[in-house]
This record gives structure tokens, C-alpha cells and sequence, in this order.
């Protein structure tokens, strides 16, 4: 599994999801694919996930996880 963290110190800068778009995401897949190769993958049988988690505030934060983002 692999996920990409994004935190805003409040809703005036924007939901910090809004922000893992489709540029970043292909950034991260391209990271994951170059580690995976690194370590071997084809001889594991698990399945790859990418997660997306977003975090709103310090005090009170609100949290939001979404599985299998992209």
C-alpha cells in the first residue's frame, strides 16, 4: 500500500485532497513502480493499493481517508 498525506492548517487554503491531482498521482505511481522493481515485486503475490489521506487543522483535525484513491 502506499499513501500520500496532505495537511492544511485550516479550510481557508482549500481541502488538502483537492491537491493530490492527477500530475501528483502520476508521480507517485512512477515512484511506487521504480520501488517495486527495486525489491522484486513479480515474485510477491500481494495487490498494490494507493490511498489518499487528507487532513484539515491541527486541533480538532478533520480526517479523511480514501482507499483505493487512484
Amino acid at each position: 500500500m502506499f499513501v500520500e498525506v496532505k495537511a492544511r492548517k485550516n479550510s481557508n487554503c482549500g481541502d488538502p485532497m483537492e491537491y493530490i491531482d492527477s500530475y501528483k498521482q502520476k508521480r507517485i505511481r512512477h515512484c511506487a513502480l521504480y520501488f517495486l522493481k527495486s525489491i522484486d515485486f513479480n515474485k510477491c503475490d500481494k495487490d498494490i493499493r494507493f490511498d489518499a489521506i487528507g487532513i484539515t487543522g491541527f486541533k480538532n483535525s478533520k480526517v479523511e481517508w480514501v482507499k483505493n484513491a487512484f
